[in-house]
């Protein structure tokens, strides 16, 4: 059978069209959004509400109002609203650990690892200064599609140590070391030189091209920064997420031993990407 010119054109045009989709999406995946109809507290409540509503009519419009059989469907009412309110409770509580506990929970062992390592080090480059005196926090923010021209990223787990939280956060890729990490596939470090919370929201957006109220929303107490761009490992040009750490310890990332330390663990991370979901 031949194969005329345009045919093997359109056949090209096809391969490169499946390569460039493939491309633009990232593997790793976004937080699962469940809606509304699909979550169990809601179906427990369209299904208890009646219930407890039909008992409260009954209670005030067939019975004689404080009399006997009054304040037995009454109570019957009451103890309906109860446990509806209880099982509306436990569904809610299930619904945050199926989503929480379900997703990307190998990033967030790894990212225990690198915590706990970088204290380690952070230890052993400051001595004598205690885990409390430098804070540290790590988290892991995905590329949100498509690849080849991001816009956002999307914080996937909440902060190991700190205070935690986080999750489900978007950032503009435009904005801190996290965008440059990204845009540039390459380890960036950030060291607050000024105390003042007004000068540093100013170099926020004038150095780090932050907006203003991104500026104010952030932790006021970081001082040191660094952000290492995790990658694809079918094509190590391709940043599929960056990892980020910060501190509240000054010039905490400035030193040879602890960047080395934090891009061999994002190794690590990296590697671990390549064979879950890459």
């Amino acid at each position: 059978m031949l194969i005329s010119n345009s045919d093997n054109e359109m056949i090209h045009l096809r391969a490169m069209t499946k390569k460039r989709e493939k491309k633009s999406s990232n593997p790793i995946k976004g937080l699962r959004r469940i809606r509304l109809w699909e979550k169990k507290w809601f179906v427990e409540l369209l299904g208890s509400g009646p219930s407890v509503l039909a008992g409260v009519a009954a209670a005030f419009t067939l019975s004689e109002p404080r009399g006997m059989w009054f304040y037995v469907l009454l109570a019957g009412a009451t103890w309906l609203l109860i446990a509806s309110g209880l099982k509306i409770w436990l569904a809610l509580e299930e619904d945050r650990s199926i989503v929480v506990e379900s997703e990307h929970q190998g990033i967030t062992a790894c990212l225990h690892v690198l915590h706990a390592s970088i204290v380690h080090q952070g230890k052993l480059e400051f001595p004598g200064t205690s885990e409390a005196a430098f804070d540290l926090r790590v988290t892991f923010h995905r590329v949100v599609e498509p690849l080849d021209d991001p816009k956002n990223l999307e914080q996937l787990v909440d902060y190991v140590g700190g205070a935690g939280g986080g999750r489900g956060r978007f950032l503009n890729i435009q904005s801190g070391i996290t965008g440059q990490a990204v845009r540039e596939a390459d380890v960036f470090v950030m060291d607050r030189d000024v105390k003042d919370l007004e000068e540093y929201r100013r170099i926020l957006v004038s150095d780090w091209h932050f907006r203003k109220s991104e500026a104010r929303q952030l932790t006021e107490d970081r001082f040191s920064a660094i952000a290492v761009p995790i990658t694809s490992k079918k094509d190590t040009n391709l940043v599929l997420g960056v990892a980020y750490l910060d501190s509240k310890k000054e010039n905490f990332f400035n030193r040879g031993r602890l960047q080395e330390c934090v891009v061999n663990c994002c190794a690590g991370l990296t590697e671990f990407i390549g064979e879950h979901y890459d």
